[in-house]
């Protein structure tokens, strides 16, 4: 991830900073509710590809897939 989530982020989202740093450090994957908190709390700094490609990818292959289905 390109940019960094600010720790003092923890309080607001209601996570250990312990956990933005295993994020910030590739460690952890934010669930879904989490990274959508995350990017709020950031105003957009962050996008859901940043802090989850894995999800943005599968649901890639997924609209591929069908599209080759019709």
């Amino acid at each position: 991830m390109k940019m960094k989530i600010p720790l003092k982020l923890a309080g607001v989202i209601g996570v250990d900073r312990s956990y933005i740093k295993k994020i910030n450090q590739g460690i952890r994957r934010p669930s879904l509710k989490t990274a959508g908190k995350i990017i709020e709390a950031m105003a957009g700094a962050v996008s859901l590809e940043d802090l989850r490609p894995d999800i943005v990818n599968q649901v890639h292959e997924l609209t591929i897939s069908k599209k080759e289905m019709e």
